[in-house]
């Protein structure tokens, strides 16, 4: 069975394409959302969006960090991924648990051996955060992700 939002076309935009380290320009995200860039609108609609790419790269088996950048958005490398995560967990409670999850997806395989130790590190880190937060009950456990056969 799928899922509603693979079925319908809600954004005109094939996620099938997409893949890790591509960029959605900016000039087709103002056709997409009908909005002008630095408006609330316009971010409020990418966020939306890239919202919507995360969930169908990760029902196609391919989980990856989306993120917009200079009003465009750009699904991160392994690589990428790795540093934004870490920074992102770093800068409150609310983004630990989102990142820590993002961070554990990352394919260790197109890790460099100096960026698999970073990798190792910041898990580590991320993981006493987590920990540390569970414990004041501020952060519900983490839940695993499920592949979609």
């Amino acid at each position: 069975m799928e899922r509603r939002f693979m079925t319908q076309a809600i954004y005109p935009l094939d996620t099938a394409n997409i893949h890790k380290g591509d960029l959605v320009p900016m000039s087709q995200l103002v056709e997409i959302t009908k909005a002008q860039p630095g408006s609330s609108r316009y971010a409020f609609k990418l966020m939306k969006l890239t919202a919507f790419i995360a969930r169908s790269m990760a029902l196609r088996g391919e989980p990856a960090t989306v993120v917009v950048r200079k009003n465009e958005i750009v699904i991160l490398t392994d690589a990428e991924a790795n540093e934004y995560n870490m920074s992102a967990a770093k800068k409150g409670a609310r983004r630990i648990r989102r990142s820590a999850v993002r961070h554990s997806v990352i394919d260790l395989s197109k890790l460099s051996p100096d960026q698999r130790k970073d990798w190792d590190r910041n898990s580590t880190s991320m993981a006493m955060m987590v920990s540390s937060l569970r414990m004041k009950k501020e952060l519900p456990a983490a839940q695993a992700h499920k592949r979609i056969e």
